[in-house]
């Protein structure tokens, strides 16, 4: 699937508009929430891709014991806590959308 930028946005707003209406985007458009999903996929492995590198640092450090596994675990977690968060935001806030 092609990235669309302007349709991933418009399905933003669909479901913004059905939230707040108190109504689910899959019990209403089924198609629609599949395709906001393929979006949602798709924004999350370009996020997760673009801080591949910090991910391999940690696991690098850890092989090479300058972690012990609890600072590893810390650091691994904290790192894809952050991205997750970033993840969110370019799912939900149109600006961040728009910066994809």
């Amino acid at each position: 699937m092609t990235y669309n930028k302007e349709r991933h946005k418009q399905f933003v707003i669909r479901l913004q508009d059905l939230k707040n209406q108190g109504k689910n985007l899959f019990l209403e458009n089924s198609e629609e929430d599949s395709e906001l999903s393929k979006y949602n996929i798709g924004v999350e492995e370009q996020v997760f891709w673009i801080h591949r590198e910090n991910f391999v640092l940690i696991m690098k450090n850890f092989l090479e014991n300058i972690l012990d596994f609890d600072e590893f675990e810390t650091a691994f977690s904290l790192l894809y806590e952050e991205v997750g968060k970033e993840v969110n935001m370019f799912k939900i806030d149109l600006e961040q959308i728009d910066k994809f």
